[in-house]
């Protein structure tokens, strides 16, 4: 055999056995598949008794986070879809009220809280992935929310009951926070509705008391009157128009102090100011009391708001920014809730 022939069959045999390391090498270092177990590609669906959910995460704490976060939008999907389906069979003010209550279901069922879960299942997968299912039983979800709708209606009937024999102010005040109270329930409560059907005629028999207490809010409403006592310094006049523009604008009826009825409250302006001139700027700020009393001088409730008005061309001008900063002051506290 020449020697070209016996250099090109070393070659051949050279070459081959490097095809064939690289390949064992590339065989070696690629990664075995990862098997996902079935219990959490496909949880369990939720049962008359229990309530599922699945989590992944960096580490076992994490992926139960997520499984509990999981478990929510699972009951999130179910409440809002059986919610939704009701409205159809609502008219006229229910279905109007429905509609409101929908929008707010899924944030109220994020905030619900979930106590005595049990891990069921869990895993560490091949790329240091932690996996785990969860379960809650439905009394222990539901018991909590059902705590809390017993203790706030009997809070709300309560307070109301207590205000039915006072004056109208008060009856007022209930009847609107019994509204607002009665509004954050029916959500919980649709959360109940949808999980037990035992708990329908809860959620109904709520829904019937906000529509009262909506009636009741908008009934003492309109027979509430107030009147302003008059103000002779001009310097304070400017605070007492802009409350009594305040008062008229959120709806209550203001009377002239002349034709001020008994039942009727009186506001009262009590500023303290201070005036200054700095660089030929004028300057007025201080406190404005605002004061309501009944028709023996009873003071019923008050407020104080903070004022400030700067100008360059005259106090009067300082003391119109100073009432406007008052207007200012309403929009995030007002003296009538």
């Amino acid at each position: 055999m020449s020697l070209f022939s016996l250099l090109l069959i070393s070659m051949l045999v050279i070459v081959g056995g490097c095809s064939h390391t690289q390949h064992n090498s590339e065989s070696h270092a690629r990664p075995k598949p990862v098997t996902v177990p079935a219990w959490y590609l496909t949880p369990p669906a939720n049962t008359k008794t229990r309530l599922y959910g699945t989590g992944e995460g960096e580490t076992m704490e994490e992926a139960t986070r997520h499984a509990l976060s999981n478990l929510l939008a699972r009951i999130s999907v179910t409440v809002s879809s059986t919610y939704k389906s009701r409205e159809l069979s609502h008219t006229d003010v229910y279905e109007y009220v429905s509609k409101e209550r929908s929008y707010d279901i899924e944030t109220i069922v994020k905030k619900l809280p979930v106590t005595n879960y049990r891990t069921l299942r869990s895993q560490r997968l091949a790329w240091n992935r932690y996996i785990t299912l969860i379960a809650v039983d439905r009394d222990d979800f539901t018991a909590p929310i059902l705590q809390n709708v017993t203790l706030q209606v009997e809070k709300a009937e309560t307070d109301w009951n207590t205000a039915e024999g006072s004056g109208v102010l008060r009856r007022y005040k209930a009847a609107k926070e019994a509204k607002r109270l009665y509004e954050g329930l029916l959500n919980e409560t649709a959360v109940l509705a949808a999980l037990d059907p035992v708990y329908k005629t809860l959620h109904t028999n709520l829904r019937k008391r906000y529509l009262y207490f909506t009636r009741m809010e908008a009934q003492t409403k309109k027979r509430l009157r107030f009147c302003m006592k008059p103000v002779t310094d001009t310097q304070i006049q400017p605070f007492a128009k802009t409350a009594i523009t305040a008062i008229s604008r959120r709806g209550f009826v203001v009377l002239p102090y002349s034709s001020c009825s008994e039942e009727a409250l009186r506001v009262r302006v009590d500023p303290t100011l201070a005036y200054d001139r700095v660089h030929g700027f004028f300057i007025v700020k201080g406190t404005v009391d605002m004061i309501l009393e009944n028709a023996d001088g009873n003071r019923e409730r008050s407020e104080r708001y903070e004022v400030k008005g700067v100008s360059s061309q005259s106090l009067e001008a300082a003391i119109l920014k100073a009432a406007a900063s008052l207007k200012s002051a309403f929009d995030k506290k007002f003296l009538i809730p």
